[in-house]
């Protein structure tokens, strides 16, 4: 990683080939859409880049990555829920779009909002003022007079639980007729 934070290609590309079977073999199985999953690694991997200089030496740089990963993929299913939304709301009512689809969206919604709802307050704020407000780290510090790592901490410990949680309660799946 000292390397990579000098500007190093040649181990930035080692770092990449070694960790992207890996990283999309994880994001495929919390991303629906295989486009999804390449777009989010290369995000992974250009914030790996950008953030090479301020690695926590102390920790695996599989753990590292991980969470970046996890934070990308927490943004992705937050952002869809937010545009599912909009597309509902500003639909018109003829009742064009496939009803089993819809279901689905709003089940899927509704259980995100629930797991959202289900934090423990200090959490729920943190997660609300990260993905739905993009506040930065400094930002969220500021507004909770807190410092950024325990902003960081707190961000991890709630998208554990609502992995778990979101894990736990999945929708049965509906079958067309």
């Amino acid at each position: 990683m000292h390397r990579v934070a000098t500007g190093d290609l040649a181990a930035f590309e080692a770092l990449y080939q070694h960790y992207t079977p890996w990283l999309m073999q994880y994001l495929q199985s919390r991303l629906e859409q295989a486009e999804s999953a390449e777009d989010v690694c290369q995000d992974v991997f250009l914030a790996v880049w950008n953030q090479a200089s301020i690695f926590p030496s102390l920790s695996p740089l599989s753990t590292w990555i991980l969470e970046m990963a996890q934070q990308h993929v927490l943004k992705v299913h937050t952002r869809d829920m937010y545009s599912a939304h909009e597309v509902v709301k500003n639909e018109p009512e003829s009742g064009a779009e496939d009803p089993a689809e819809n279901c689905c969206r709003q089940s899927d919604n509704r259980r995100v909002n629930q797991a959202v709802t289900a934090l423990p307050p200090v959490l729920r704020q943190t997660i609300t003022l990260r993905f739905y407000h993009d506040y930065s780290y400094r930002e969220i510090a500021t507004q909770m007079g807190c410092a950024e790592v325990t902003v960081k901490n707190r961000l991890r410990q709630a998208r554990r639980r609502l992995g778990a949680a979101l894990r736990r309660r999945k929708p049965p799946e509906v079958t067309a007729m």
